[in-house]
């Protein structure tokens, strides 16, 4: 346990801000989501151009209809 208050107090020093190892770990958890979530949305974005779904929605404001 006070490996983890030495890291919690290393990575307090260096940030300059005053978490817990509790704080730090939410903070982990939140990056890893928060990232995970946008390559998750990215794949699927790709995936839609890449089948062909954006091509195939009728454009029914397209003023050439």
């Amino acid at each position: 346990m006070e490996r983890f208050d030495a890291f919690a107090a290393w990575l307090n020093g260096l940030t300059g801000f005053n978490f817990s190892i509790h704080g730090w770990i939410s903070v982990l958890l939140a990056l890893v989501g928060v990232f995970g979530l946008y390559v998750g949305l990215l794949m699927l974005m790709r995936r839609s151009h890449r089948s062909g779904h954006d091509q195939a929605v009728d454009d029914y404001r397209d003023p050439r209809r």
